[in-house]
């Protein structure tokens, strides 16, 4: 029922006559929130209207007017929750418009609660959403955890059908693939955008290094890109090593970063850096790197492979052998050599150089499981780059790197486009801020 500006609707004992669907309410303390996060949703979708929430006499929310929906992010989640998101890029295609805030990697959780979706100004749930959000970040978040998002998408209402749902939370879209590619672009470039800014505060944060005089040497002018960080030689006593920076003394490179202290047992490597302690895992590093070098061999169409002395005969389930015949050029692509070799047998006469150690049948059979469950939107480059996440989760080095070994891994993983996960999503480093170290020390500073 259409109703004028300034209409009070007001809704009593909702429950009165004890309808069908009351057995299947919960305790009060649930359908509260169940109406709170439907209000926060309602809130972000028309961030120009003001809310009030009261429960039992009390408010509970107070939403002034806000021009941006980054204002209204900070008013119901505060300016932490804020800082944990970046904005979007508005994109538009096939007359679809997307804008709003995607998470920065790492940021997640383990529901979709926090994944707020307005499709013309309607709080919704699309799976045309959640499925790229999901690939985007395999890389960039945990297993388990979901991004963090809050978008805004506009379509003209003949590409929605509203009608799919009792409550009109789902949808159902005549072009789901455009959608899919927009979001999935979209939260790719959220991801270099924040690896962008963490190369840009590490250099920044960096502690000065005051260069030695060298008068016959001109003056450098380096770019940013130019600022690759470097392996150096030791150069502070206690065997400790700077990572990141130069000896030299010359104009113009990198300052220190991170200095190596030592590596435990365990594979984790134990570095200081400008903002104050950092582990790192030398597994998920490692990961990250092979997978890193594997991609950009991908995208040059040069992958190394390793011929066997001996080639393989597997016998493979049939959906299996059926999945790899299937996607023969992609596995090629990515440095197998497979050809069907009768019956329910393939035969393996090369593997990806990057995982050669690792027994054939073993290592095609795990790469198979974990493309096929990865989910990826199309052939290709998303099969390869799932082919590329196994090899290098398969192909890693156990050993635990020796000094040397350490400071060539801290060079090559800070040279990645994203330093902060491994291909699978699990965090690369862990830093403990010096005030954070503070506080569990018990000091003022």
């Amino acid at each position: 029922t259409g109703a004028p500006s300034g209409t009070q609707v007001e809704v009593r004992e909702l429950f009165y006559n004890l309808p069908a669907r009351r057995k299947f309410l919960r305790g009060e303390e649930t359908e509260s929130a169940h109406i709170l996060h439907g209000l926060e949703a309602t809130a972000l979708a028309v961030p120009e209207v003001a809310f009030e929430c009261h429960r039992d006499g009390h408010q509970i929310l107070a939403l002034p007017r806000a021009g941006e929906i980054s204002v209204r992010i900070r008013d119901l989640f505060g300016a932490d929750y804020l800082e944990r998101l970046l904005e979007v890029e508005p994109r538009e295609e096939g007359g679809i418009r997307v804008r709003g805030y995607l998470a920065r990697p790492g940021e997640g959780r383990r529901d979709r609660l926090r994944q707020i979706v307005i499709l013309n100004g309607r709080p919704v749930h699309c799976p045309a959403v959640q499925q790229p959000l999901r690939e985007a970040y395999a890389e960039a978040l945990g297993r388990g955890l979901h991004p963090l998002c809050v978008l805004h998408i506009e379509m003209d209402s003949e590409l929605v059908d509203c009608n799919v749902h009792p409550a009109k939370r789902e949808v159902r879209l005549r072009q789901p693939e455009v959608l899919r590619r927009i979001i999935f672009d979209a939260a790719r470039a959220t991801i270099l955008q924040a690896r962008q800014e963490l190369v840009a505060s590490v250099i920044a944060k960096a502690p000065p290094v005051t260069p030695a005089f060298h008068p016959q040497r001109p003056q450098q002018n380096l770019s940013l890109d130019q600022l690759t960080p470097q392996v150096t030689s030791p150069e502070s006593p206690a065997d400790s090593t700077v990572i990141g920076g130069s000896d030299s003394g010359e104009p113009g490179e990198t300052p220190d970063v991170f200095r190596h202290l030592a590596t435990l047992t365990a594979g984790y490597l134990v570095l200081e850096g400008p903002e104050g302690l950092v582990l790192m895992d030398a597994r998920a590093a490692g990961e990250r790197i092979i997978f890193e070098r594997l991609m950009r061999q991908l995208e040059e169409g040069v992958v190394s492979s390793q011929k066997l002395l001996i080639p393989e005969v597997v016998e493979m389930p049939a959906r299996e052998r059926v999945w790899v015949l299937d996607h023969l050029e992609d596995l090629e692509a990515a440095g197998f050599q497979i050809e069907p070799f009768g019956g329910m047998t393939v035969k393996i006469e090369a593997l990806p150089a990057a995982a050669a150690a690792r027994e054939p049948g073993q290592l095609l059979h795990d790469t198979v499981t974990e493309v096929r469950a990865s989910g990826k939107l199309a052939r290709g480059r998303g099969v390869r780059e799932a082919v590329a996440r196994s090899v290098a989760r398969l192909g890693v080095d156990e050993a635990v790197p020796g000094d040397e070994g350490a400071r060539r891994l801290v060079r090559e993983l800070l040279g990645c486009d994203l330093p902060y996960a491994s291909p699978s999503g699990r965090p690369t480093m862990i830093q403990f801020s010096l005030a954070e170290l503070a506080r569990k020390f018990g000091r003022d500073r």
